[in-house]
């Protein structure tokens, strides 16, 4: 045990609403498979498990693989999880707006806060402005959920769908860069000054200064404050639960 300890939990966001499936819990992850300098391949001790538990065959949501071809009922796969309280919650009036920053598998809180704002909409509550920000490699190759968030769209749960795909153009142009360009910039500064809008970020740490170092000018030179001043009022967004970030390494 000493030389081969026990391995560390790994923690993914939830990526569904509770509202939207009180029985399930829905998570987004990458696999990682990188080629090492030796040429030996690194799989991700647990993405790749995750990805080798395959659910048994189903058609309708009927099991199929009872019986079939003379085998024996498939065991359903399982592992050990446990749940812990989310950081990422919606304000308590429905009216106010959110800005949500997920670029890659960032964009599964808010997956869960969308589904949860689409539910309010539903059950006919006011539902304030859904502004997203995403990114990723190349449209058709890790554009995820794209077919929800532009049904989320045609309903009227997400306002806007802001995208950066960055190996798509000659310089890579990230999230963070499309928050900084001037229209969004200003209805940035409107939404979060005005409307009290809540922001939430989700990501990869260096992404999360970026967008942190974006939303600093932007009330410094918007709000017409020093630097001091912007990061004062920064801060007091934080304080009052209406910055919320979650960022790994």
């Amino acid at each position: 045990m000493v030389l081969v300890p026990r391995l560390q939990p790994r923690y993914y966001t939830i990526s569904s609403s509770s509202t939207v499936h009180p029985k399930r819990i829905h998570l987004t992850v990458s696999v990682i498979e990188q080629t090492k300098l030796d040429g030996s391949l690194f799989n991700g001790v647990c993405s790749t498990f995750l990805q080798s538990l395959e659910p048994p065959f189903t058609k309708g949501g009927k099991r199929t693989d009872e019986g079939h071809n003379g085998l024996k009922r498939q065991a359903w796969p399982s592992c050990r999880v446990f749940v812990r309280d989310s950081s990422f919650r919606l304000p308590e009036d429905p009216r106010t707006p959110i800005l949500l920053i997920g670029p890659g598998t960032g964009i599964a809180p808010m997956r869960a806060l969308l589904q949860e704002r689409d539910a309010q909409r539903q059950q006919g509550l006011d539902v304030g402005a859904s502004i997203l920000y995403f990114g990723c490699k190349k449209r058709d190759v890790d554009f995820l959920y794209e077919d929800e968030l532009e049904a989320f769209r045609r309903s009227g749960a997400l306002t806007a769908l802001h995208l950066a795909f960055s190996r798509e153009t000659k310089e890579k142009v990230y999230v963070q860069h499309v928050m900084a360009r001037p229209d969004n910039a200003k209805e940035i500064w409107q939404l979060v000054n005005v409307q009290n809008a809540h922001i939430y970020v989700c990501g990869g740490t260096s992404m999360g200064a970026d967008v942190a170092k974006v939303l600093h000018d932007v009330v410094k030179n918007l709000g017409g404050m020093d630097a001091s001043l912007a990061t004062a009022y920064v801060d007091k967004l934080k304080a009052g639960g209406r910055y919320v970030q979650e960022l790994w390494a």
